[in-house]
């Protein structure tokens, strides 16, 4: 890697938002091929090589796919407009946050400045996110959710192409104490393992779709393909980290923001409120942050 323009985060966004910006993140418009809304995003997933008309079905993968085609980096990474990874937190306990919304500093507390990401990236090659805590198995929790036909078509397509990957099923998609799970289709991948993903991936969405009668299917269901990446991508992780025991494997905390209509004048309005209320009633990290700030003070 030889400069920080080597590195891509996208934001994937659906709708005008407060994201964060610089020559490392930048916001992606997604499903732009079927809406009617104007985007101010700085790139767009119906651009030159791309499946935007999906993206009711494949959700964010419209993104990730419109990265794999049509750029060339060393490290990929995919957050979202409610939803990024704090890299001011990479360990191997990363927790789940919350935030009331985006201010001037929200990149500094995040660690998402371009020398700290250049800086991160030199140690890890793979950057993932927080576990979500569920006491089933992520199959067991899959089939609670959504149509179990699906992600057992997935399973039975991966077991017929790709035996290799048996192993890696049954530990992640059946086991019931993982250490690690990796939901929100949120990370930062060396280009090698986003490649190698990315062709895997497809190759096994492309065919469920195909297959798939979305006939009688709701709305929300038919997001069904963007659900099943999002499991079948701790498939691809215990797959990958199982074959290569060297792999730098960092794990960060899940930032999920409350309001991104608009950006916050920074953080002394939230501390204010946090005065006026029961702490309890709050998100853990902001009332971390206001304790910080008035032992400094």
């Amino acid at each position: 890697m030889n400069s920080k323009k080597d590195i891509l985060i996208l934001v994937c966004c659906h709708k005008k938002s407060v994201t964060v910006r610089n020559d490392i993140l930048n916001d992606i418009a997604v499903g732009v091929a079927n809406s009617k809304q104007s985007f101010e995003c700085l790139l767009k997933d119906n651009t030159h090589d791309n499946i935007s008309t999906l993206n009711n079905k494949f959700c964010e993968m419209t993104a990730i796919y419109w990265a794999f085609k049509n750029i060339n980096a060393d490290y990929y990474g995919l957050f979202h407009y409610r939803r990024y990874l704090d890299l001011n937190s990479v360990n191997d306990s990363a927790v789940i946050k919350t935030v009331l919304g985006i201010d001037k500093n929200f990149d500094k507390r995040l660690g998402l400045q371009e020398a700290n990401i250049v800086s991160l990236m030199k140690k890890y090659d793979v950057i993932l996110p927080a576990k979500w805590n569920i006491d089933i198995s992520i199959y067991q929790q899959y089939k609670k959710a959504h149509d179990i036909e699906d992600l057992d078509f997935c399973i039975n397509y991966i077991r017929d192409k790709y035996p290799q990957y048996n192993n890696a099923i049954e530990t992640y998609l059946h086991s019931t104490n993982l250490k690690h799970n990796y939901f929100n289709n949120m990370f930062i991948l060396r280009r090698d393992l986003f490649l190698e993903y990315c062709n895997w991936i497809f190759d096994i969405l492309f065919a469920f779709d195909k297959q798939k009668d979305y006939f009688n299917v709701d709305d929300y269901e038919k997001r069904v393909v963007g659900f099943l990446a999002e499991r079948l991508f701790g498939v691809f992780v215990v797959f990958v980290t199982d074959r290569d025991k060297s792999l730098r494997v960092g794990y960060a905390d899940s930032v999920f923001v409350q309001n991104t209509d608009k950006k916050l004048v920074n953080i002394t309005k939230i501390k204010r409120r946090l005065k006026r209320i029961v702490k309890g009633a709050m998100p853990y990290s902001l009332v971390r942050w206001y304790q910080k700030s008035k032992d400094k003070s």
